[in-house]
């Protein structure tokens, strides 16, 4: 993780209710009421002192435009794949996905609070991001979709980890391999999901994953272990000149990896510890010289840390920083 864009923030579970976790368990309580989930093992992963302002003291968030964006193409491409699956994978027309953008998009604009580079560079910063998103979405929607044998769109998965810690998890898509047909379990019609069925969670990102990505991804873990499904992926679209679509990781058959549960389990106990310092209300700040602590990606840095620092260096001295000497 390099930025927060790369965070699916998702206000559902704070706000939703009613999840029926089992009664008799001596489950882990948060100090804000809810269920743990990856955003929030996330979040206080990069920075416990910002997940105390974002989900505790719920302080007003600056939002910029590359997670907005973010989260247009979330809601435009798990539309259209909706009514894809519900149309048994007869594709929709483009305009299905330009109508549902044009509708959002009037909403989404009035609620960025700053225009980021990418946006914020062009005369007309709505028009760019609004051109840059539809971009994203044909490309995605046009290029991966007829590759997609979707089961479930936004599937909901509720569990507790190690018999302690309530979660809920939103997974973008709950794929159906074709070739796999023959290995059992449900077929089109089937609402539960397979061993066979592959986890994608879709990321709209500023360059291209590494394969280690997918390798050590806790997202891609915690899903795997509440649907006990091993195979997992990520969908990814690049926020680049040339936007790119794929299924990563790219090099491997399909575009998934198969977790083991000893794998999984490692993510699984790690996830836990955060949650359990959570709830001790250990809220560590981010080191420093760490990419969550600065103001550009920050929307409490000058709350939290104030101005950055500048170095002074006394007249007459040399400093023993190259790049700071005198060119002469």
């Amino acid at each position: 993780m390099s930025d927060w864009s790369e965070i699916d923030f998702d206000a559902r579970d704070e706000h939703a209710s009613g999840w029926a976790f089992p009664e008799d368990a001596a489950l882990l309580e948060l100090p804000h009421g809810r269920p743990f989930s990856y955003s929030q093992y996330a979040v206080h992963s990069a920075c416990g002192e910002r997940y105390r302002r974002d989900y505790l003291e719920r302080e007003p968030r600056p939002t910029g435009s590359v997670i907005t964006q973010g989260g247009m193409v979330h809601s435009v491409v798990e539309d259209t794949l909706q009514k894809y699956l519900d149309d048994n994978y007869a594709l929709p027309p483009r305009e299905f996905w330009q109508d549902n953008a044009s509708q959002k998009f009037a909403e989404v604009k009035q609620r960025i609070d700053f225009w980021d580079e990418a946006h914020g560079a062009h005369a007309d910063a709505a028009g760019a991001f609004e051109d840059e998103t539809r971009n994203l979405l044909d490309v995605y929607l046009t290029t991966r979709m007829p590759e997609l044998r979707p089961r479930m769109i936004e599937h909901q998965a509720i569990g507790v980890l190690n018999g302690r810690v309530p979660v809920v998890a939103y997974i973008d898509i709950v794929d159906r391999v074709p070739e796999d047909e023959s290995l059992g379990g449900g077929g089109l019609s089937d609402d539960r999901i397979q061993p066979t069925d592959v986890i994608r969670d879709l990321k709209v990102t500023k360059a291209n994953y590494h394969w280690t990505k997918t390798v050590n991804s806790a997202q891609l873990s915690l899903y795997s272990y509440l649907t006990g499904t091993p195979r997992v992926g990520f969908d990814i679209v690049t926020r680049t000149k040339k936007p790119k679509v794929y299924a990563h990781p790219v090099d491997v058959p399909g575009g998934f990896l198969v977790r083991e549960a000893q794998e999984t389990q490692h993510a699984i106990d790690i996830m836990v510890h955060r949650a359990e310092m959570i709830a001790q209300g250990i809220f560590p700040k981010a080191d420093p010289d760490s990419w969550a602590c600065n103001p550009k990606y920050c929307p409490y840095f000058t709350r939290c840390r104030g101005r950055v620092p500048m170095i002074s260096i006394p007249a007459g001295t040399q400093s023993e920083d190259p790049s700071l000497k005198d060119a002469s």
